[in-house]
């Protein structure tokens, strides 16, 4: 009788998350780019106000040691839909001569944030993309209802191959009003980011705060940026839960993505992220435990060493319950793709790019051939 009152209200949590949610939006968040070395004459503070059209401002404020001492200065451009962030005059010989980070500012429409992109593009020659931080916005009817899907989700979510899941946020601040009670927005993050695996955060906490930033796979309540006070949001003003992830250099080389007139061409949403986000159990078993047993998150679960069995990922199933969300995830992946690619730029296709050497192979075999002109049909087909 128990675990059948347990299995109905956990089952009734979830469908009531599931009807709370408005909308699922991808979107591209931060952006970090690196400049050509080849190309410094283009990324020199003259050059940048030329581009941008404004002088970008010296960051007083900024310290290189915070940032683990790799620029010596940072410059902001602040614009209506972006902040925009120069990381000038490298301190280690290896880092390329500057450092882009672009914020965009409140809900920007993906016509606009690809229109912008193309702009810099062609503004700023010779960027490569460093970090990209893929977004899921699920808007919610309400703060309650933002609250239950962060719950929901966090019990199932899992994502493969991570051991490392921690939490920021929940505390509990005074409000507006007389005795009001709230708390700040929660997050969670899974896994760390490249070389900051080794960081121990709770020794230090400058570290701690930029580690956050740069968890690979994170995902956390929050509301617009105009609310945004002190790094987060209070629960009166979270309407979403997102899920967030930072693709790294490697993980975009892998996929085809080297400089930004790639990422422009096509950013990937679906290619990247289709096989992170999922919520999955453990198998009706009595050596297992079962989701309604457990208020502990299904990540932490699968990695505790409780779970003695060998393969375990054998045995783990996804939530039904829950299966709709994750196609609903996955359709609004692939459609994020198809209209991006959908938005008319001037940048020619991949295929009609032509390089140099190309041209000069083609011209020298057609003198060759000259006289067989079926070859230099040919070779016309070949390589154009």
């Amino acid at each position: 009788m128990k675990r059948e009152l347990r299995q109905k209200t956990l089952w009734s949590i979830r469908n009531t998350a599931l009807e709370g949610i408005i909308e699922i939006t991808p979107k591209i968040h931060r952006m970090v780019l690196s400049g050509d070395t080849g190309l410094r004459e283009y990324y020199k503070l003259k050059a940048l106000e030329k581009a941008f059209n404004g002088k970008p401002y010296n960051n007083k404020s900024y310290k290189p040691g915070d940032r683990g001492g790799n620029y010596h200065d940072m410059y902001v451009i602040n614009q209506a839909n972006y902040q925009i962030n120069f990381f000038l005059f490298p301190l280690k010989s290896f880092l390329p001569p500057i450092q882009i980070e672009i914020h965009p500012r409140g809900d920007i429409s993906l016509s606009d944030h690809k229109a912008f992109l193309v702009w810099l593009n062609k503004s700023i020659p010779g960027l490569t993309v460093s970090r990209i931080e893929y977004a899921i916005d699920q808007r919610c009817k309400s703060p309650s209802d933002v609250e239950n899907l962060f719950w929901i989700e966090l019990k199932s979510l899992y994502v493969p191959y991570q051991k490392t899941v921690r939490f920021f946020g929940g505390e509990k601040i005074e409000a507006v009003g007389f005795g009001k009670k709230s708390r700040t927005n929660l997050t969670c993050w899974v896994g760390p980011q490249g070389e900051e695996d080794e960081i121990e955060c709770e020794e230090n906490e400058a570290l701690e705060e930029e580690n956050k930033k740069y968890a690979k796979y994170k995902f956390y309540e929050r509301g617009n940026d105009e609310n945004k006070k002190n790094g987060g949001w209070t629960f009166d003003n979270i309407n979403r839960v997102r899920l967030e992830h930072t693709a790294n250099r490697e993980e975009l080389v892998r996929n085809g993505i080297l400089t930004l007139t790639d990422f422009v061409r096509n950013p990937k949403f679906f290619t990247i992220n289709k096989n992170i986000w999922h919520f999955k159990r453990f198998k009706n078993s009595k050596r297992l435990i079962q989701d309604w047993e457990s208020g502990k998150p299904f990540q932490i679960e699968y990695v505790s060493d409780s779970v003695d069995v060998k393969n375990r990922f054998k045995y783990i199933e996804d939530v039904p319950q829950l299966s709709r969300l994750k196609s609903d995830l996955i359709d609004q992946m692939k459609k994020f793709d198809i209209e991006w690619q959908g938005v008319r730029t001037d940048l020619p296709d991949k295929g009609g790019d032509i390089n140099i050497y190309r041209i000069t192979t083609f011209y020298l075999l057609g003198i060759l051939l000259s006289d067989n002109l079926f070859s230099v049909l040919l070779l016309v087909f070949w390589f154009f």
